[in-house]
């Protein structure tokens, strides 16, 4: 259970991270190559999540 918490967490954080880079999108601050990074982490992070907490 421990192991979904921080899943859990960390999908959160990094659903803000991607709401912040959405808002900056067409500003000189986006950086289009970490959006697409962060995007893939929370996949995997997402994956992960459902896979854990299906046990």
């Amino acid at each position: 259970m421990d192991r979904v918490m921080k899943l859990k967490a960390e999908i959160e954080e990094i659903r803000a991270l991607l709401n912040d880079a959405a808002a900056d999108i067409g500003s000189i601050q986006c950086n289009l190559k970490e959006l697409m990074e962060l995007s893939l982490k929370f996949e995997e992070l997402i994956l992960e999540y459902i896979n854990e907490k299906s046990r």
